[in-house]
């Protein structure tokens, strides 16, 4: 075919896209769809996922088969991993969740409102009674993910990772290096949540569609440290100049 056109969504996997984009002699163009998110997340946020989003994302999707051994590692990493976890919290709490009768039977009678609390600063706690049942389901998975957000930032410390620089030396006073670690350990934790390598403390871009609450919340933990994030933009590309468009020194 001459020219090729083809959809890009939050699904694509970058072998797809690979395939989509080498069909075309002449040309070949990519359309990338951005309103492909969940209702829930997307209540949650004023803004939208950008094409550049996408595409990151479907770069770092792979469709291809893996051998035997490599999807059972595979397996067991998704299983054991910060974002798998987090999912079955939010999951367990989510069925635990009242209805909305039941929550103002609950709380009739109480004049004061708790504060919302988050595990590592970016899962939401239920803010109502859970069933006996479910509590030791989430306890458990609340130690797991609070433990494998020390480990990762206890490794962030030791190879004195570059993305810690953005939160500012560590304090001296006990308070404020309470609320230095507390910070940083959220940071890791979404750092680990969606495989960040980048030396800035969220990363360039959503490395996925879904991310963007618990980007809204890191970064406003970042902001009680008095710092402000400010991911480093990404330079713009400029066309290679022709002999009739000759290129402008600085």
């Amino acid at each position: 075919m001459d020219t090729a056109h083809v959809i890009a969504t939050s699904r694509t996997t970058r072998e797809n896209l690979y395939v989509a984009l080498t069909r075309g002699r002449e040309a070949n163009h990519v359309y990338v769809a951005t309103d492909t998110e969940s209702a829930e997340v997307d209540a949650l946020r004023t803004e939208r996922v950008t094409a550049a989003e996408v595409l990151a994302h479907a770069l770092r999707a792979s469709g291809s088969e893996l051998s035997a051994h490599q999807a059972q590692q595979a397996e067991n990493e998704h299983w054991n991993s910060m974002a798998q976890w987090a999912a079955e919290y939010r999951t367990i709490a989510a069925a635990a969740k009242p209805t909305r009768e039941q929550m103002l039977a609950a709380t009739r009678g109480m004049a004061v409102r708790q504060r919302r609390r988050f595990v590592v600063g970016l899962i939401p706690e239920p803010a109502w009674p859970v069933p006996a049942d479910l509590q030791t389901g989430l306890a458990d998975l609340k130690s797991r993910i609070e433990q494998r957000a020390r480990d990762r930032l206890a490794e962030a410390v030791h190879a004195n990772a570059p993305w810690l620089t953005a939160l500012g030396p560590v304090p001296t006073d006990d308070r404020a290096r309470q609320r230095w670690q507390a910070v940083a350990l959220t940071v890791a934790a979404y750092r680990d949540m969606y495989g960040i390598d980048s030396d800035q403390p969220l990363g360039r871009t959503l490395t996925d569609p879904g991310q963007r609450v618990d980007r809204a919340r890191a970064r406003q933990a970042i902001s009680v440290l008095g710092a402000r994030y400010t991911p480093v933009p990404t330079a713009p590309v400029s066309p290679a100049p022709t002999p009739s468009t000759p290129a402008l020194g600085m």
